[in-house]
């Protein structure tokens, strides 16, 4: 069935103040977003937040700074499975599979809607900003979004004949250079699905290989990575382990833990930068042109 994901766009949903707090001051701060957030689902169903948010993965620096913010604002959205609620006004966001479909929906959305309600904004950026705009996005809306596993991306940069400043690596993230390759090679957005463990977040669910976790990310033509996302780990002693693996200090988040010692649901959620979707909407190419006051890294002085 059709999902219809006109819903996120009109109901923004805040996090309680004390979620806000204290994950405001929190080295990770997109992780306490996500984790505060789950507590919300059991009551809203589905959540979507609309948050400025602070990087401070180490791996900003293997990227162009034109496609990167130290501060940057994002919106997530994250949804329980409750069949007997599904429909057409209800969002599921259960495993990889949906999620992929809603980001999918989601995206095409709002395309479709800029194009139909800001025509002369995008002729005059088809124009003076990146020709074929507007036909770009005309073929989003129309065509289906590749998905490939992380594994297999890394096979096609390493067979691609490219001379790499990043060299590919099976148990590293891809580069600016390789998303920008990608989505030529394939003349769209792509999903690469099934990332190693080691690089994401402990909260991502373990595939059955046992090195892999079901996260995915979208990569769109210029902006790059615009949405990132994974179905949660639902079982208490994999998420135990994971955390542990990972140094994660299960002490602060014993409530998060709770969620899943007392009984949940399956869940899956993803973000996405609203600079970069405005970088995608309109050709810019620098991300610090589509912000007032931006903050790179290496440049936050106040």
């Amino acid at each position: 069935m059709k999902r219809e994901v006109k819903i996120i766009l009109i109901v923004l949903v805040l996090i309680g103040a004390l979620g806000l707090t204290y994950y405001m001051f929190s080295k990770d701060l997109m992780t306490y977003a996500i984790v505060f957030g789950a507590i919300s689902l059991v009551t809203l169903i589905f959540l979507i937040v609309f948050i400025r948010n602070t990087r401070s993965e180490e791996s900003i620096y293997k990227s162009t700074l034109r496609k990167i913010l130290k501060n940057y604002d994002a919106i997530l959205v994250q949804s329980y499975n409750f069949p007997k609620l599904s429909g057409k006004n209800i969002i599921r966001v259960t495993n990889l599979e949906d999620l992929m479909d809603v980001e999918e929906d989601f995206l095409k959305y709002i395309v479709k809607y800029v194009l139909e309600n800001c025509p002369d904004e995008i002729e005059f950026f088809d124009k003076f900003v990146e020709k074929g705009l507007k036909e770009k996005l005309e073929k989003v809306v129309n065509s289906s979004f590749v998905r490939i596993d992380h594994k297999d991306v890394i096979d096609l940069l390493k067979n691609s004949g490219e001379e790499w400043e990043f060299t590919p690596d099976y148990d590293d993230d891809i580069a600016k250079e390789h998303e920008k390759w990608l989505t030529k090679h394939f003349n769209g957005p792509v999903f690469v699905k099934n990332w190693p463990k080691d690089i994401k977040a402990y909260y991502m669910k373990l595939n059955e290989d046992g090195k892999t976790v079901a996260a995915v990310d979208l990569e769109v033509p210029g902006a790059g990575e615009l949405m990132g996302g994974s179905q949660r780990e639902e079982k208490l002693d994999v998420l135990l382990a994971r955390m542990e693996e990972l140094g994660a200090d299960k002490d602060t988040i014993d409530w998060y833990l709770n969620l899943r010692r007392y009984g949940g649901c399956i869940h899956s959620g993803f973000g996405m930068g609203f600079e970069r979707l405005i970088m995608y909407l309109t050709g810019i190419e620098n991300i610090r042109d589509v912000i007032p006051y931006p903050r790179t890294p290496g440049s936050c002085e106040f």
